[in-house]
């Protein structure tokens, strides 16, 4: 007798199709069992079952969103396997080394990983320097910045994508990601041809990291440790920053990111030591500004930058 063939029409289904008769003893090849019930896998019934590690989700289906459960890495949406469940990633780096597939693009992220409230959207650069980097942050101009710039979040909706767009800033909260989840910073150009990094200090701390407010007689006083810089370019170059990651020198304007040439925070032109100025004009915390903690990069292409007391236009990474 010849044996019946069985087939089955369902949208939105994955399924075995065995051409054996009933009572023949065939199993189902992908799930390696002879469960029936096992050869039809629905991804729109709104039952778990087949391979689903959630209700129509992972497995064979789609990804699932956060919160639902999860065996491995590819069961989650653009986020990660936790215990099994699916929770946001803490930074681009995490989600990079648990979905390398991923491309550059805008993934939410939650840096202390308690959750609502505290994760964002922002860019990731999934492929630079071998990706994971996290868009904390952009200026274009000389901004007094210095009460919120990558300690509060402002216009951060525009980290949604790379371009520095001009005249303004937008940045998110980044000291927790700053301090607990990276060991690098990067400053760049909207679209990451040029770039320079540099590792983070030892010794920083949530609570004065990138704190203006701390004053220029205690940032003055931390040690400075050597830090090496390296460019898109492949060139290095010795420079200094402390455990508050603020330009020490008290007519800088108490600059951030920065890496000085020297351990009094000053800077030169021409040279991978970097500061983006945050301080336009006046006096505060003990700094003033000569003009001179504005020396970073004013432009995507000049690289780096041939003078100081210019406006900056970067874009600031964590990793």
């Amino acid at each position: 007798m010849r044996p019946a063939v069985i087939a089955v029409f369902c949208a939105g289904c994955s399924f075995h199709v065995s051409a054996a008769g009933p009572g023949d003893g065939t199993t189902d090849a992908r799930r390696g069992d002879a469960d029936p019930d096992a050869r039809l896998v629905s991804c729109t019934d709104q039952t778990q079952n087949g391979d689903e590690t959630d209700v129509d989700c992972g497995g064979s289906c789609a990804p699932c969103a956060v919160g639902k459960m999860c065996t491995a890495a590819g069961d989650c949406d653009a986020s990660i396997c936790d215990a099994s469940t699916c929770r946001i990633a803490h930074h681009c780096r995490e989600l990079h080394q648990a979905l390398p597939a991923l491309g550059d693009a805008a993934y939410a992220i939650d840096p202390d990983g308690t959750g609502a409230g505290t994760s964002f959207a922002t860019y990731c650069d999934m492929t630079t320097d071998g990706g994971g980097w996290t868009l904390v942050g952009k200026v274009d101009g000389k901004q007094t910045m210095y009460t919120t710039w990558l300690v509060s979040a402002v216009n951060a909706a525009a980290l949604l994508t790379p371009t520095i767009t001009a005249n303004g800033y937008a940045c998110v909260d980044a000291v927790e990601l700053a301090v607990n989840g990276s060991t690098e910073i990067r400053l760049s150009n909207s679209t990451s041809t040029n770039w320079a990094k540099w590792p983070l200090p030892a010794g920083r701390a949530t609570s004065t990291w990138w704190r203006h407010s701390v004053g220029q007689s205690t940032i003055n006083g931390a040690t400075d440790d050597a830090v090496t810089v390296t460019t898109s370019s492949g060139a290095t170059m010795g420079c200094f920053q402390n455990a508050y990651g603020i330009l020490p020198f008290n007519m800088h304007g108490g600059s951030y990111p920065y890496a000085a040439k020297n351990t009094a925070g000053n800077v030169d032109l021409g040279d991978n030591c970097f500061a983006v100025g945050v301080q336009a004009s006046g006096n505060a915390d003990g700094f003033s500004q000569n003009g001179n903690g504005f020396d970073a990069p004013s432009d995507e292409a000049t690289w780096p930058n041939p003078a100081y007391n210019i406006s900056p236009h970067v874009a600031v990474w964590l990793r």
